[in-house]
């Protein structure tokens, strides 16, 4: 998973699956719910070049006593972020995107990342428009995911 000296692919194709870490409060049966998605960015691994079990790898710059044990896997296709462009018709400025941002120690990071009129905003977005856009593209992302490994203790 190290990245060495390969560079940035922001090539995803629709199909290509996110994998994300979640915990026990992050899900309700199989059913991914929308706490698991901060937004307006969160962190994923690509399904390209990656297996699920991977986000459960803690980075080497983590402190010793991380760990992911117990922690669950949700998996959902690049599509359910970015497809369609446009989140809400009442919130038009707003789209979505998958960014890759590789660590040193895991080349297949990415971030999902929520635009404001296709720039990418970091911090907390408030008003009625982005509080629309967040709660659509979460529940568009949880519609379209899997949990392909339940937490340890999930109802």
């Amino acid at each position: 998973m190290l990245r060495e000296d390969r560079p940035v692919d922001n090539h995803f194709r629709p199909d290509e699956r996110l994998f994300l870490r979640v915990g026990i409060s992050h899900v309700h049966g199989s059913r991914l719910l929308p706490v698991a998605l901060p937004l307006p960015s969160f962190s994923v691994n690509r399904g390209k070049g990656s297996q699920p079990s991977d986000v459960l790898i803690p980075s080497c710059g983590a402190p010793p006593e991380t760990s992911y044990a117990g922690k669950g896997i949700a998996a959902f296709p690049v599509s359910a972020v970015i497809h369609p462009k446009q989140i809400h018709p009442e919130a038009p400025n707003y789209s979505a995107r998958v960014v890759h941002d590789p660590c040193d120690d895991n080349y297949f990071h990415a971030e999902v990342q929520l635009l404001d009129n296709n720039k990418f905003i970091p911090g907390r977005r408030r008003g009625k428009l982005a509080k629309l856009a967040k709660r659509h593209l979460r529940l568009r992302i949880c519609d379209q995911s899997t949990v392909i490994v339940m937490p340890s203790g999930a109802p």
